[in-house]
């Protein structure tokens, strides 16, 4: 696997920002090519001179900031094809399987098909969810899958709780049967370019429900936005169910605003017109 990502790092100047210093690059990252960055960044006499402005007073600490953006992850696997691989069919055909893969805390994998049976004998590809059964998120992709040279256009399907599918790919245009029976290798890929997870909570209200969920997004930057809509009661569920996202387990209050300080508020105390001036707030737990 490898990230590609634009990224800035600044070294903060503590008394005057617009002499920071700071660079701006966009670099591809592989197990292989683990550590990138810039070299003679600054000078170690400019840096350990407290007067300088890059030190604390005790001339122990520095900060430094990292944004990162425009991630996009890439998984490549060379898979063997020959006769003594070609044991696996389902009611679509002959299919290969790669290794699997980690992304947003849950494993995947690519399959595919050299010639798919209900595709008229075209070749298919699919990224698939391998712990479904283990996602109590929705995690929506926008992605590009790759089989011998050819490519998807970019697609969009969102995996794990309620997915109708547990794979979702595409049927390629061009045939690869011939290319397949003089070679016993094909390489595969997926290129991940956002990634969003959410979580569906509903809460009682009186006369009608509302439907919460919290989105964490991974795409042109790392952000977390929440958001409500009003919908059908299909559940009892707590507003303080917690779920988990990158490492972090979060979970999904109600607040108000009160004397200009947020204080948070049972769903017991939710009226109907109340509900508009309602907070959901995103806590870490």
């Amino acid at each position: 696997m490898s990230v590609k990502l634009k990224y800035s790092l600044s070294l903060v100047h503590r008394h005057d920002y617009v002499a920071s210093k700071q660079f701006t690059s966009s670099q591809r990252f592989t197990s292989a090519q683990s550590l990138l960055g810039k070299s003679k960044f600054i000078a170690v006499s400019e840096l350990m001179d407290v007067g300088s402005g890059f030190l604390s007073d005790s001339g122990r600490n520095a900060i430094i900031e990292l944004q990162m953006n425009n991630c996009v992850t890439y998984f490549e696997k060379v898979v063997d094809i020959s006769s003594a691989s070609r044991s696996r069919r389902n009611a679509s055909g002959q299919y290969f399987d790669t290794s699997s893969f980690q992304l947003a805390e849950h494993r995947w994998f690519i399959r595919f098909y050299v010639s798919k049976l209900n595709a008229s004998g075209l070749p298919a590809v699919y990224l698939y969810l391998a712990d479904k059964t283990r996602a109590s998120v929705v995690i929506q992709l926008q992605f590009v899958l790759r089989l011998a040279g050819d490519v998807t256009e970019i697609l969009s399907y969102s995996f794990g709780e309620e997915a109708k599918f547990e794979g979702f790919g595409k049927t390629l245009c061009e045939p690869v049967q011939d290319a397949i029976e003089r070679t016993t290798q094909i390489t595969v890929g997926a290129e991940i370019q956002s990634v969003a997870i959410y979580k569906l909570v509903s809460v009682r209200l009186p006369h009608r429900a509302a439907a919460a969920y919290a989105t964490h997004t991974k795409s042109q930057s790392m952000l977390f936005a929440a958001r409500m809509h009003a919908a059908t009661m299909n559940s009892g569920a707590s507003a303080t169910d917690s779920f988990q996202v990158e490492n972090c387990r979060l979970k999904l209050r109600f607040a108000r605003i009160v004397g200009g300080s947020v204080r948070r508020i049972s769903t017991s105390s939710l009226t109907r017109s109340s509900f508009r001036k309602t907070l959901i707030t995103l806590d870490t737990t």
